[in-house]
């Protein structure tokens, strides 16, 4: 039996450009419950918008803009942040 699952338009925040916006459709991050519930409590919550504001010099973290203030977070964490544009 073969499985296969599409996601269309599947999008992270990372895979916006600086100033660009979307929506948050969900958080992926099944292994490691600590991140999806730790975004959460930073007000990363689906259907709320999100824009990425820079990268930092280092291209180690991102500035984002959620529910009105400005939050950076570490890449890592931030490839978990699923959106629809």
């Amino acid at each position: 039996m073969f499985l296969c699952i599409f996601f269309y338009n599947y999008m992270t925040v990372l895979d916006l450009s600086q100033g660009e916006s979307g929506i948050i459709d969900s958080i992926d991050s099944a292994e490691n419950y600590f991140i999806k519930f730790r975004l959460m409590e930073m007000g990363c919550l689906p259907g709320e918008n999100i824009t990425l504001n820079y990268y930092s010099p280092s291209r180690t973290s991102i500035s984002i803009t959620v529910m009105n203030y400005q939050l950076a977070l570490r890449i890592e964490y931030a490839k978990y942040i699923v959106i629809r544009s």
